[in-house]
């Protein structure tokens, strides 16, 4: 019984290689669709976030590289060199080179904007940094000249890190899912009101399910629960992962279907393809090696390697230990909890929904009047409809992200004066790309739901928090 417990546990080369493959694909697909598109507003200087606005707030942002690049061409050629690294990171060649290049790059980036860093990029970058301690290019890459090892098996200390991160990452968020919503079985319901991020028709059919939601609520917690159990369990963790795998891919795509997260469940089914024992691949009849069961490849890192896993999976400890115990603002080592959370190399922020949806979920619109007095959207850059208060595809998931927090915190000055900037930014682009057209009028407003507990009524408040007069040939510039 006791040598169970001390046994490393053993995990399997193919399903490191398709991890590999999943991590770098999913690192690429982030950068492309989700941040290339969307690098005037978000990243360039004279977008609604330039370096300036997070001096006070994030002051760390100046360690990003892109915080003094000044155009959108060198801004863009980063973004294509990080990407370049992922692919290679993805193809098996030079991935070690191209994993830590990929790493210090896609850290640069989130360091540039930390409002639009949220739980998928900290769970690639976690997956992508203890990827880097182990053997990730010895199945479903070209090796060269290099043989190929001849067991499946391995045992590394990077290796099972990760996995106690993946299992960490379940039981933080369901130890922080103590809210009454979850007690009464309402939470699942009182999240599909939150319009930037559930798609719809299908959030309103699950509203209207009310014992469905209420039994999925009532689920969720035990088995965020079992999860860690069954993934750290010394005992037949062969299958008691297996199973966990299977647990996390139902988990994260069956809420695909009704909430938009980004690219999360592709970044939590990297970690579930990392659990898969090597017995699935064995039935598959993917073999990739001789079929020596009793040989095992040891991973032996250095000792600098060593040190460096041992002091940030420490840090990782106690950036969750604070979350959970103290809240992040009332933690007592706050300058240590501070280093990672401030300069995201395993930042921990497991608190969607926690501990209840909110009550009063909301989105911003700003609303641009023609000379004619036509109103239009600037966030769309489209006709603006006021009988419709469907937003569903009203952006890209790191704008959904910035614009949760501005709805969150609009009563902040600080927030509101991003919100302002975001006005001037689209008013701008409408009027250089419509000069026959301009806008003389822009309006920036926060929408917030009131939901009612009892039978889910809401009310629909609408709060001014800019306006802006302009001539015709007076239209704010990008500066």
């Amino acid at each position: 019984m006791f040598k169970t417990l001390l046994k490393p546990a053993v995990f399997d080369l193919r399903s490191l290689g398709l991890f590999r493959i999943l991590v770098g694909l999913t690192i690429v697909y982030d950068i492309y669709l989700f941040r290339f598109s969307q690098i005037d507003v978000l990243y360039a200087p004279f977008g609604a976030t330039p370096p300036e606005v997070f001096r006070g707030y994030a002051p760390l942002v100046r360690l990003s590289a892109l915080s003094y690049m000044h155009d959108v061409h060198s801004i863009s050629l980063f973004f294509g060199v990080t990407a370049l690294s992922a692919l290679l990171y993805t193809t098996g060649i030079f991935s070690r080179v191209a994993g830590i290049v990929c790493f210090l790059g896609y850290t640069q980036i989130l360091m540039r904007n930390p409002f639009v860093y949220a739980g998928a990029e900290q769970a690639l970058l976690a997956a992508l940094f203890f990827s880097l301690f182990l053997p990730i290019s010895e199945r479903f890459a070209p090796n060269f000249r290099r043989p190929k090892v001849a067991s499946n098996a391995y045992v590394a200390t990077a290796a099972t890190l990760y996995t106690a991160q993946v299992a960490i990452i379940y039981l933080v968020t369901a130890v922080l899912k103590d809210g009454w919503m979850y007690a009464d079985g309402s939470a699942l319901t009182h999240a599909m009101f939150e319009d930037l991020l559930v798609r719809q028709p299908f959030a309103d059919w699950l509203i209207s399910q009310r014992f469905l939601a209420e039994t999925i609520t009532y689920t969720i917690v035990p088995v965020e629960y079992l999860l860690p159990i069954l993934i750290i369990s010394p005992y037949f963790n062969k299958w008691s992962r297996l199973i966990s795998a299977v647990i996390i891919l139902g988990l994260h795509w069956s809420i695909f279907p009704f909430i938009t997260v980004g690219h999360f469940p592709m970044a939590m089914s990297c970690a579930a393809i990392f659990l898969v024992p090597g017995v699935v691949w064995d039935r598959l009849g993917i073999a990739l090696a001789k079929d020596d069961h009793s040989a095992v490849l040891r991973v032996s890192n250095s000792y600098p390697a060593r040190a460096i896993l041992t002091v940030l999976f420490s840090l990782i400890l106690i950036q969750n230990y604070n979350t959970v115990v103290y809240g992040y603002w009332q933690a007592p080592n706050r300058d240590i909890y501070d280093i990672p959370m401030r300069f995201p190399l395993l930042v921990q922020g497991w608190r969607m929904f926690s501990p209840n949806p909110t009550l009063q979920p909301g989105w911003i619109e700003f609303i641009g009047e023609l000379e004619d007095g036509s109103k239009i959207d600037l966030r769309k850059q489209t006709q603006w409809k006021s009988e419709s208060m469907n937003i569903e595809g009203f952006m890209t998931f790191p704008l959904q992200n910035l614009s949760l927090r501005l709805c969150c915190y609009g009563e902040d000055d600080y927030f509101s004066q991003i919100a302002k900037r975001w006005l001037r930014y689209d008013t701008s682009r409408w009027n250089q790309e419509h000069p026959e057209t301009p806008v003389v009028k822009a309006e920036a407003f926060v929408f917030r739901k009131t939901i009612s507990h009892e039978d889910f009524s809401f009310s629909v408040e609408k709060r001014l928090i800019e306006s802006i007069t302009l001539n015709t040939e007076d239209s704010p510039q990008p500066t």
